[in-house]
């Protein structure tokens, strides 16, 4: 503390307190509080840098260096004085003294500086030596040393090279050989050239060191990393540990210090956050308790190297950090392991009506799937089989039940294929929809391509169970198709809850199901869904046969039916002729032309001697040449029964 010079120190508790100390640079006196921690020790404000790039370090090897030098000098001066040249009056001449005096003078500073040595018990902390010598005799050295080097560069400057060739001038002129006279001479330039070379180089080596240490508290330590004087600080493993002295020295000298607060606090900080986060987060969804969990520790640790970097306030971390990483990680366990098993209760409950496509959407976002009943714009399709009464008549409750069941779980699948949803089984009769709980933008079509695979499936059922004769005829089931605006969701009671369907669009497909027995047909469809399904990306992929309009049961608005007869790349070319055959007949038929329609309508089924719905209207156009129609007759026909 003697760089601040401070009158006097005082320890308490959490702090040292140095007062009017007086700080280098500065003219007025403070008091100065420097935090201690509970064990007395100040926390070191670190320079955020490594050793070599923090403070200037400077390695003592330049003392090596310039003890290279001056013996070099030393060296030089003694050759120097070993090439002796004679006077005429045969007294050496004036380098050859100067150079013995210089010799002289050094061995006299060499034996003063081992005796100093000897003396010499060490500094104190403000540099003054201890014991041995006196402060007269350690700066009397040190002024004999640069009188010493002074007068090295007197000498250099003297000029002796001009005296020694003008005697060896005289000398030739003597009767010297002039090879000899030359040797001389060069050797003689040599050594003072190199004389004069280590001698500038010491002098600015020295000066530039003093530029270096200029102004600057000096710490001497060993850096080697060969040694065991190294240590580790927050930001590197191997530190120097003259390093620890410094960034002491600085963290005092600045004034930058880092004040240390107890552990407890960031905990009590942490259970507060906690508390908070489990009060915005409680009834989110998993997602959303995961990130603002997430985010509270990246805002604790947050605020934790915010209160160490702007005031300086250390707040130990890890017992608050840990404990905040294991309430984020045990509350991501605890939402998995509730979600899985929430995922799994949802599979489960509707794996059996729901395509796999449609469940996995429901599993990944559960908020899908409505609670109550909900406005949407969808395609429902309802299927049941031809004559089934009587069919079950001709086999037994055991293997009827199995024939159901294998067959209906063929067109179900098939509707699930689509990623249609399975609402209910009603004896035999399937009730289905698409576009929920899932939407999906082509619902109308999907609809019609699950109706035309399902009589494609069913085919292929007859086919294989006729020839081994488990069945004892066909199954055929007729298809009704319509799309709107219809309420589905669940609904029912806390107790019993059914996902479903209801509306008068609901009704209609129920409806053309029915309508179907009148025109022989087995796939019905309104003009909404037809519109759509045959529209956008799917356009002209399905083939549909335009039929009547017609009021069916307990909806008065009329519905242009459309009977959807296949895939167009599946059909062959006799199905498609019969089919412009029978609409150009529909025309004549609208336009009231029966003799013309009937015709047409046969000839169209001797194309297709498979389609019913032509010899339905050629009879009905043989009864309306008979009978006569009403003069208001608009085309339009009105369904009795269901």
């Amino acid at each position: 503390m003697h760089i601040v010079d401070a009158e006097r120190i005082e320890r308490t508790r959490n702090s040292l307190i140095v007062f009017n100390a007086l700080f280098p640079g500065e003219s007025e006196r403070t008091t100065v509080k420097i935090p201690l921690d509970s064990r007395g020790r100040m926390l070191i404000n670190w320079l955020h840098r490594e050793q070599g790039k923090s403070f200037k370090n400077e390695s003592v090897v330049f003392l090596k260096d310039l003890d290279f030098i001056e013996e070099a000098l030393i060296t030089t001066l003694g050759n120097i004085r070993g090439n002796e040249l004679l006077a005429p009056d045969g007294s050496a001449l004036s380098y050859i003294g100067a150079a013995e005096k210089l010799l002289k003078q050094y061995k006299a500073l060499n034996e003063k500086k081992q005796v100093l040595l000897a003396r010499c018990a060490g500094f104190n902390e403000d540099g003054e030596l201890i014991d041995g010598i006196s402060a007269n005799e350690y700066e009397s050295y040190f002024a004999a040393r640069e009188a010493f080097y002074d007068d090295i560069g007197l000498f250099i400057d003297s000029g002796y090279m001009s005296s020694i060739e003008a005697r060896i001038a005289e000398l030739l002129k003597a009767g010297l050989q002039q090879e000899q006279a030359d040797g001389f001479i060069d050797v003689m330039k040599e050594q003072f050239g190199i004389f004069a070379d280590n001698y500038k180089t010491y002098r600015q080596y020295v000066n530039d060191m003093k530029d270096v240490y200029r102004a600057s508290y000096c710490i001497i330590g060993n850096t080697a990393s060969s040694t065991t004087d190294l240590g580790t600080n927050p930001f590197t493993r191997s530190y120097p540990n003259v390093g620890t002295h410094a960034n002491v020295m600085n963290t005092i000298l600045q004034r930058d210090f880092i004040t240390p607060f107890p552990w407890y606090y960031g905990m009590i900080a942490a259970f507060l956050l906690i508390f908070f986060v489990m009060f915005i987060t409680y009834g989110r969804s998993d997602m959303m308790q995961n990130v603002v969990t997430g985010i509270a520790v990246f805002l604790i640790v947050s605020v934790f190297v915010f209160l160490m970097i702007v005031p300086g306030y250390y707040i130990p971390p890890v017992a608050s950090c840990l404990f905040m990483l294991f309430i984020y990680v045990a509350g991501i366990i605890l939402r998995f392991t509730l979600s899985d098993r929430e995922k799994r209760f949802l599979r489960r409950a509707f794996s059996t009506y729901l395509s796999k496509d449609v469940v996995n959407a429901i599993v990944e976002d559960p908020e899908k799937l409505s609670l109550g009943g909900e406005d949407k714009h969808i395609t429902a399709l309802f299927s049941d089989i031809k004559g089934f009464s009587s069919f079950s008549e001709l086999v037994t409750p055991t293997q009827l039940v199995s024939i159901l069941n294998e067959y209906l779980g063929l067109l179900s699948d098939t509707i699930l294929r689509y990623n249609g949803t399975i609402d209910k089984y009603i004896g035999d009769a399937i009730v289905s929809f698409f576009g929920a709980p899932i939407d999906l933008p082509d619902h109308a079509y999907r609809a019609c391509a699950a109706a035309v695979r399902m009589k494609q499936a069913e085919k292929l059922y007859n086919e294989k169970h006729l020839a081994h004769r488990d069945i004892p005829r066909e199954l055929e089931t007729r298809i009704g198709i319509n799309t709107g605006n219809m309420v589905v969701g669940n609904m029912g009671t806390s107790m019993k809850m059914n996902y479903t369907i209801m509306g008068n669009d609901v009704n209609l497909a129920s409806r053309l199901e029915g309508v179907n027995k009148i025109y022989k047909s087995w796939i019905l469809v309104s003009e909404t869904t037809w519109k759509e399904a045959d529209s956008g990306e799917h356009k002209g992929e399905l083939v549909s046969r335009r039929l009547d309009k017609v009021r069916v049961v307990g909806i008065n608005k009329p519905v242009q039916l459309y009977n959807i007869l296949g895939f167009r790349s599946e059909m062959p070319p006799d199905e498609l002729a019969s089919l412009d055959e029978f609409h150009e007949a529909l025309d004549k038929y609208l336009a009231r032309d029966f003799k013309k329609a009937g015709k047409m309508f046969m000839n169209a089924n001797k194309l297709n001697p498979a389609d019913g719905a032509s010899l339905v209207f050629a009879e009905r156009c043989k009864d309306y040449l008979k009978q006569g129609i009403p003069d208001d007759w608009d085309g339009v026909m009105n369904m009795t029964t269901k």
